[in-house]
């Protein structure tokens, strides 16, 4: 994590350890390059889709969905337009009309997280909705050779909930030789953890 993101909810399954990096200092040694992609998601669930409909499609129109996909190149008001005109100008299996569908708005979620900041239109619930996609995902690649040194880590964030476990208390000290900053945080007001509370209470009203 860079520390413009320093209040960022990790996600609930990854241990929300925070390791804070130095990005000033590491972009002076290291080649550091932002990256705008499909969350994994939406993109596999968007193939998934393509290929499902592949085989009721011509080659043309098939080669041309799977290149915007790729590379997120094209508004979802647009691509809807292209994938009605298609429907209309050839015989479209349930199937393969479903899977179109389906396509479309695996697209939408993941054009909203990519796109920069240009508008369109989602129908939902019935009414036609604006969304404006919100741009890159924030994430940023650091190239180098064999490991990151700790020196270029600003500080670590450790849950409470973690305090007294043998692991964590064993390397401490050590850690703290090393690393300029070691907090602690209430890993429980998450959002991630607000989530997951919230299911556990309704299975628990639920049950009653």
């Amino acid at each position: 994590m860079s520390p413009d993101n320093y209040n960022v909810n990790l996600s609930g399954h990854i241990g929300d350890i925070k390791i804070i990096m130095d990005m000033d200092k590491i972009r002076t040694k290291y080649k550091v390059k932002p990256i705008a992609e499909f969350p994994i998601k939406n993109k596999n669930s968007t193939f998934t889709d393509l290929a499902i409909a592949k085989p009721k499609i011509n080659k043309d129109f098939y080669t041309e969905l799977f290149n915007i996909i790729k590379n997120s190149a094209m508004n979802p008001d647009l691509l809807m337009k292209k994938i009605e005109q298609y429907k209309k100008e050839n015989k479209v299996s349930p199937v393969t009309s479903t899977a179109l569908r389906n396509l479309y708005y695996d697209y939408i979620n993941s054009w909203a997280i990519t796109a920069n900041g240009e508008s369109f239109h989602l129908k939902k619930f019935g009414e036609i909705v604006k969304r404006t996609a919100t741009g890159r995902e924030g994430e940023e690649r650091i190239q180098v050779k064999d490991s990151l040194p700790l020196s270029y880590v600003k500080e670590i964030m450790i849950p409470t909930k973690f305090k007294g476990t043998k692991e964590i208390e064993a390397v401490l000290p050590r850690a703290k030789q090393l690393v300029p900053k070691i907090t602690w945080y209430d890993s429980d007001q998450s959002i991630a953890s607000q989530r997951i509370n919230n299911i556990k209470m309704k299975k628990i009203n639920k049950s009653y």
